[in-house]
């Protein structure tokens, strides 16, 4: 039987099924942010749900920069919410 993995959502706080939730990470070498990395991708990451509202949230709180530890990227928003349609 398969191990169910768990996360929390850095903008609700509710914790979901990994595959419900979209993966943010910084790129350990070269800082570049991917959404939705292999599983070998090293650095630091974050998951958020495909709600648009959780999505929002974080993006007006700077969460997902201040978990990352990277400063503000242009035209983010626009990049993570191409993900959702």
């Amino acid at each position: 039987m398969k191990e169910i993995n768990y996360r929390k959502c850095i903008a609700c706080g509710k914790i979901k099924n990994k595959i419900e939730l979209v993966k943010i990470t910084c790129e350990y070498r070269t800082k570049d942010i991917m959404i939705q990395p292999d599983n070998k991708t090293f650095g630091r990451s974050c998951y958020i749900c495909k709600d648009e509202l959780c999505i929002n949230k974080a993006l007006k709180r700077g969460k997902i920069f201040k978990i990352l530890r990277v400063k503000s990227i242009e035209n983010f928003d626009k990049k993570i919410k191409a993900v959702l349609n």
